[in-house]
């Protein structure tokens, strides 16, 4: 999995939430985007910029959590977008 990746990036429970929370959110937008043919610009969300949502104290560093949540929101993003290309929602 992308979050076990050696990058000593904090928890590997919470790196895993955030990144899954992340392209969650991602997919989403990514779809919306696609869907509207809007161009392909995953910052441009204010998700992706905040980067923390469902994020918890407990779990330790928040940039650690954004790191995740980013890398998350960007794969799913693409996927979203390619998706809504593909299939041609209206």
């Amino acid at each position: 999995p992308p979050w076990a990746n050696g990058r000593g990036r904090g928890d590997a429970r919470y790196g895993q939430q955030a990144y899954t929370t992340g392209y969650n959110d991602g997919y989403d937008e990514g779809l919306k985007d696609g869907r509207d043919r809007r161009r392909y610009d995953p910052a441009d969300s204010g998700r992706y910029r905040d980067a923390d949502r469902g994020y918890r104290g407990s779990w330790g560093s928040r940039e650690d959590y954004r790191f995740w949540y980013r890398d998350g929101f960007r794969g799913g993003y693409d996927r979203g977008y390619q998706d809504a290309r593909r299939y041609s929602y209206n």
